[in-house]
């Protein structure tokens, strides 16, 4: 699902024929990167699941099973540190398997929600988990 949203950058390789795609930029361009300090574990559970189910809902999938299934795993994210057991209680622990994709799918509703409160959208934005690029041709 992630990959299908218009500003997911799978890895360099895609990023750079996205920007051949473009061709040179106009003069004046503004390039800004941005990147989501720890994501993982700062998504609240409930914008997170809430995330998933707009966009499950929004390409047909049954998005109650499948949000179900997401909110078991982040009440059982469970981690060591020091000899010692821990639930996390707030986003998800790192090196889950299902953390990227939840990440990317809790950016791709943030800045869907960004980007259509504005009148004015850049020429290209693109992220890849919590690191965002825009290419602005507007003025300062």
């Amino acid at each position: 699902m992630v990959k299908n949203t218009p500003s997911y950058i799978q890895d360099l390789t895609d990023l750079l024929n996205e920007l051949t795609a473009i061709g040179p930029l106009p003069e004046r361009t503004i390039l800004a990167t941005i990147d989501v300090e720890s994501l993982y574990s700062n998504i609240p559970h409930q914008d997170g699941l809430n995330a998933c189910k707009f966009l499950m809902e929004n390409i047909g999938t049954d998005a109650d099973y499948v949000v179900k299934l997401i909110k078991f795993f982040l009440t059982h994210n469970y981690f060591e540190f020091d000899n010692k057991i821990y639930l996390q209680e707030t986003g998800k622990v790192m090196g889950s398997k299902m953390a990227p994709q939840y990440a990317n799918l809790f950016v791709v509703k943030l800045e869907s929600d960004f980007l259509s409160s504005f009148p004015i959208r850049p020429l290209a934005y693109y992220h890849y988990i919590d690191d965002i690029l825009i290419i602005w041709t507007k003025s300062e």
